[in-house]
């Protein structure tokens, strides 16, 4: 039976093919016989680089040599969805939004940490330079030594946990609530104390964007 374990693998530095054969390796005499390849803080190879892939390379034959797993990272870091930041330079409009209500209005704001994965756009853009990116070059691999890939805490209300903002945002959020619910959604946001009926429906909205444009794609 293989070892059900999984440990996250962080790349740090810019390690040699020689030093990476040489983990995996002492992985495998602990019993374990799979691994998470995870670019975090410390790492000095640009996420996604042509030296990203090769390394990844390293990992994967040696991998596919000694009858191990691999499970893919989708993220530098974490929140998944921005590539890095790549997404929001390939278009400034991907970044993440959220609402602010100050004085009676809502108050659209925008944050460049983060990228809108509530937007199918952003969301495919971000598909196309992680997901895409690793199926060009491994894809004779999938389903057989890489067996997944990791998708971490991808989150729609990041705009409120590091900016100021009461609700998250996307584009054209007004026009769909308006369409479901055929009420102002501004309106109905700048309450002095917004209803549960509101809050209800905001955020139902919201999830059932976040599954068809993030989890679903």
């Amino acid at each position: 039976m293989r070892n059900p374990l999984i440990p996250m693998g962080a790349i740090t530095g810019n390690p040699t093919k020689q030093q990476i054969e040489e983990m995996m390796q002492l992985y495998l005499e602990q019993g374990l016989q799979q691994f998470l390849i995870y670019p975090r803080s410390g790492c000095e190879i640009e996420f996604m680089s042509d030296r990203w892939i090769e390394l990844c390379g390293d990992i994967i034959e040696f991998a596919a040599r000694e009858n191990m797993h691999i499970w893919l990272y989708d993220e530098m870091n974490w929140p998944s969805g921005s590539c890095a930041g790549k997404v929001i330079e390939e278009n400034p409009e991907f970044c993440s939004k959220g609402i602010s209500v100050k004085n009676g209005s809502c108050v659209i704001e925008e944050f460049n940490t983060y990228s809108d994965i509530l937007n199918p756009d952003a969301v495919d853009c971000f598909i196309k330079n992680v997901h895409e990116v690793y199926y060009k070059h491994f894809g004779k691999y999938f389903g057989t030594v890489i067996k997944g890939m990791f998708t971490d805490e991808p989150d729609i209300s990041y705009s409120g946990v590091y900016g100021n903002s009461k609700y998250p945002y996307t584009k054209d959020a007004e026009v769909l609530y308006a369409e479901r619910y055929g009420r102002d959604l501004f309106e109905d946001m700048a309450q002095d104390e917004p209803s549960e009926q509101f809050k209800q429906d905001y955020w139902e909205l919201l999830g059932e964007l976040y599954r068809k444009n993030y989890i679903g794609k």
